[in-house]
């Protein structure tokens, strides 16, 4: 899960002691009362942070309810971080009852705000018809927005569409220009 820090909630960690970020590994209960003092001013940063902390049991005993509670918050907020992670929990039934639909709603919100993963995995339901109808269309869409952000995977599969007349017009060209960026970006399957 992405963690992301708010300018207020860097200094607090600096002020608490932490002279870069990477001695900030564990949440301290200092650290843990400055999010929660934010998140209850509405701070949405504040808000996600809480999420993933009790989402991972950093520094708390893990809990998922509380998770899912404050990624709500901070979604409805329009937090794309809290977006896309709440629908990894629902698509994956993670701490939640597994709820495609509810997945499909939160990667598309989190998807039409440039999140490119919320983007490739959106791409994937519809392409494999995981809770939603197959759309190859759609499918194509979606992965297109993620390829041009530089997703080797979403590059990969958008050129299997070209190669394969899916969603779109077959196009070989196309096809292997999109290999060959997902080749570039390290996605070896693009490779051959």
């Amino acid at each position: 899960m992405r963690l992301k820090l708010s300018r207020f909630l860097v200094a607090a960690i600096f002020a608490l002691g932490a002279t870069s970020m990477s001695m900030a590994q564990q949440t301290t209960p200092a650290q843990l009362q400055t999010y929660m003092n934010e998140a209850a001013q509405g701070n949405p940063d504040a808000q996600f942070n809480l999420g993933v902390i009790y989402d991972e049991g950093d520094g708390v005993p893990q809990d998922k309810t509380k998770a899912r509670e404050w990624y709500e918050k901070a979604a409805a907020q329009g937090d794309s971080d809290a977006q896309y992670n709440l629908a990894i929990m629902y698509d994956e039934g993670d701490g939640v009852p597994q709820d495609k639909k509810k997945a499909h709603d939160w990667y598309e919100k989190a998807a039409l705000q440039g999140d490119s993963d919320a983007q490739y995995n959106l791409a994937l339901m519809y392409d494999n018809a995981e809770g939603v109808a197959e759309d190859k269309v759609k499918a194509r869409q979606w992965y297109e927005k993620a390829a041009i952000q530089g997703d080797p995977e979403a590059q990969h599969n958008l050129a299997v569409m070209y190669q394969n007349g899916e969603g779109v017009r077959q196009d070989e060209n196309k096809a292997q220009e999109w290999f060959k960026k997902a080749c570039d970006n390290g996605y070896q399957d693009a490779c051959n």
